[in-house]
């Protein structure tokens, strides 16, 4: 027991030190990738929850912390990376969501800059697991101004899931 208390903590702490990954640099933007409202069936959709796959690490630069981040409205630059916790495979598809305090309406947008992260691999024990990292840009101006849960959502194995680090977002 005391074994797997030490291994849980240990992995605990190199995925905390995930969170240190220098800021993706990302080419100049080329099209929008605008949130667009999620269908309310898509809403609907039961998606497990799994808090280890991810991390949001920032927006614009701009660490999370203990406060809301502040959005302005137009192009932001939102960072950090994902492995499925179960597979440890690089996920082709997943989206950035912004859920309403009420969970009762979301706007997405999806990922598709994919970066490695040689750090995220290691802390998960996955060296074959592809491009985790992401820096992604997003057009935030479809999104009513109000405060925001900031979601990764994501299927793997043909299972839904949601990635929730407790990231929270005032969009302006």
């Amino acid at each position: 027991m005391l074994r797997l208390l030490a291994l849980s903590a240990t992995s605990v702490a190199m995925l905390i030190g995930c969170n240190k990954e220098p800021y993706v640099e990302l080419p100049p933007l080329l099209s929008s990738n605008l949130a667009k409202p999620v269908a309310p069936a898509e809403m609907r959709r039961t998606r497990q929850s799994v808090g280890a796959s991810c991390n949001i690490e920032s927006i614009d630069r701009a660490a999370f912390a203990d406060q809301p981040l502040s959005v302005p409205k137009g192009d932001i630059v939102v960072n950090g990376w994902l492995l499925p916790e179960i597979s440890h495979k690089a996920v082709l598809r997943a989206g950035l969501r912004f859920l309403n305090e009420a969970g009762t309406a979301g706007w997405q947008a999806s990922i598709s800059r994919w970066v490695s992260r040689e750090d995220v691999l290691t802390a998960m024990k996955a060296p074959d697991g592809g491009d985790t990292g992401f820096g992604e840009y997003v057009d935030t101006r479809a999104i009513p101004p109000g405060s925001y849960r900031l979601l990764i959502v994501f299927d793997d194995g043909g299972i839904g899931y949601l990635c929730d680090k407790n990231r929270k977002v005032v969009v302006q």
